[in-house]
């Protein structure tokens, strides 16, 4: 699952930004950056531990406007993305494939259904076996 240092070299020599994009209003102020980690983390988003001296954060945060006036949290996961190694492909059926699909109806009801999920993102876990690699901008504890 972890890439090797080769490939982790290889990798981060690809991308363009030398760090994670982090949005600047949240790093003007110690004050403003803290509350936003402690509203994350009374989201249960987010987990606080003791960093280590060598860790500036593999992860950037930032906020991107959507269609209803709301606003979308967005990670910026470029380096942490180079540690792991490029996954197996997935064949997955072109869009002609699906359209072709017929579905047949049993005392009415069809066999094929739909579903979405409202903010995916949000219902999802990062593994404790790795939960520390994704870390954020550190800050002193008094903020």
């Amino acid at each position: 699952m972890l890439a090797s240092a080769d490939e982790l070299s290889h990798a981060t020599s690809k991308l363009k930004a030398h760090k994670p994009f982090t949005e600047p209003s949240l790093m003007d102020s110690c004050r403003t950056y803290g509350s936003f980690l402690d509203r994350l983390q009374h989201s249960g988003m987010l987990k606080f531990r003791v960093a280590l001296a060598s860790e500036s954060g593999v992860l950037g945060v930032f906020f991107v406007p959507k269609k209803d006036n709301k606003t979308r949290l967005i990670f910026d996961t470029r380096f942490l993305n180079c540690k792991f190694r490029v996954p197996p492909s997935t064949p997955l059926p072109s869009s002609s494939a699906f359209s072709s699909l017929e579905s047949q109806c049993i005392s009415g009801q069809p066999l094929l259904g739909s579903a979405d999920i409202s903010n995916a993102f949000y219902h999802m876990k990062v593994p404790d076996e790795i939960a520390e690699m994704f870390t954020l901008p550190t800050i002193e504890a008094q903020f």
